[in-house]
């Protein structure tokens, strides 16, 4: 399987889809307001909450389930009579929101490496993951022991539950049992549960916005390290069995290979981009120097600059002859078009003088013309000149 198939490149992938979302747009954006606003409401009795009852309560446990319930998130547990509370929940990722939505569903806490303020973390029963195993396993029992279990996604990056790629390790490295989770989720409306390249904030988001999102949640016997299995041994393990619940195979594709892919697709999207850049500048500098062989005097960056704008030698050089674009004549380095070849001996250089001008617009534009041809044929001749030709 290609790495490509396993992630949403996209949240509305089919034309029908877009139809779909495009018709329910007005409804959906009133029910995404609404519910941002009940969310504001939803995090305020939380912090009440926190200070009066334990998240086991029975009535902060109803109101929790009625407020989600209105926020159009809904879970299925399957399997609930083997939950074991002493050991760590393990689960595969659907959505960047799994480690927010997911324990208030099931009245867990995740313990993920997420860039909350603490506050917003006590809230949202979200414990930060450190890099001391010590303090991780301390932060594991301090929750079980307030009778909460714990829930964790070491997937790192949700999938579209086509496959699963490699967990990482550290769930697995505690010395403690492990209970494996098996999550589905699915929508009414075809919208992804997230992209490749989503934040946790567009897939809540995009939850809100949808009419309802229901978790299937099914809880599998727990499992423990054996005494000739290794960490890694032991994580491919707990892998595999989610893998067969969901009927899904299990990749080598690790985290890493996810970025350097998502990487790749963002300079393959950039390539137009830089196409038509690097077109675009070629084709500036091909007018600038027609117009620095018509107007040697004139400093190549003003010509450069007024071509930028008019995508034009002519207009150009009507504006540097006209006065229009002010600049300070330059001698011209070439020592072929400072002289004139002795054919134009007698006659006098062409210097830009916009007093000269009539004030009578068709004598100025003939005497604009008249000095547009004698550039031009004094650039000619001295290019001839330097090439032997005459």
């Amino acid at each position: 399987m290609k790495i490509e198939d396993i992630f949403a490149p996209q949240r509305i992938e089919s034309t029908l889809g877009a139809v779909l979302v495009f018709v329910y747009l007005p409804f959906g954006s009133l029910l995404l307001l609404f519910r941002i606003f009940l969310t504001l409401n939803y995090l305020c009795s939380q912090l009440v909450f926190n200070s009066i009852c334990s998240h086991s309560n029975i009535i902060r446990r109803s109101l929790e389930r009625s407020i989600l319930a209105v926020l159009g998130v809904f879970v299925v547990k399957r399997k609930s009579e083997i939950q074991d509370s002493k050991s760590i929940t393990v689960a595969n990722h659907v959505s960047r929101c799994d480690h927010i939505i997911l324990p208030a569903l099931c009245n867990s806490t995740s313990v993920d490496n997420c860039s909350f303020s603490s506050g917003l973390k006590n809230l949202l029963r979200v414990e930060p993951l450190t890099s001391h195993k010590a303090e991780v396993v301390k932060t594991i029992k301090s929750i079980q022991e307030n009778h909460s279990s714990v829930f964790c996604f070491p997937q790192l990056l949700p999938t579209n539950n086509q496959a699963l790629i490699k967990f990482s390790e550290w769930p697995f490295a505690m010395e403690l049992p492990v209970q494996p989770v098996a999550v589905r989720a699915k929508r009414f409306l075809p919208i992804a549960h997230s992209t490749i390249d989503s934040t946790w904030w567009q897939d809540i988001l995009w939850t809100y916005f949808s009419i309802v999102t229901i978790y299937d949640v099914t809880y599998l016997p727990t499992v423990a390290m054996q005494t000739d299995e290794d960490t890694s041994s032991f994580t491919d393990r707990v892998r595999k069995i989610i893998a067969d619940e969901l009927d899904v195979p299990c990749t080598n594709y690790g985290i890493s290979d996810v970025r350097e892919y998502l990487k790749r697709m963002r300079f393959e999207a950039r390539k137009p981009q830089l196409h038509m850049s690097d077109s675009r500048d070629g084709r500036t500098a091909h007018m600038a120097k027609q117009v620095k062989d018509i107007l040697p005097h004139v400093p190549l960056s003003v010509i450069i600059n007024d071509v930028e704008k008019t995508q034009s030698v002519d207009v150009t050089v009507t504006n540097l002859l006209e006065g229009v674009v002010k600049f300070v004549p330059e001698q011209p380095s070439s020592p072929s078009t400072s002289s004139t070849s002795p054919s134009n001996q007698g006659k006098p250089n062409v210097v830009h003088n916009q007093r000269s001008f009539s004030r009578n617009p068709n004598l100025r534009h003939m005497s604009l013309q008249e000095r547009k041809d004698a550039f031009v044929k004094q650039a000619r001749d001295a290019y001839l000149k330097k090439h032997g030709f005459l």
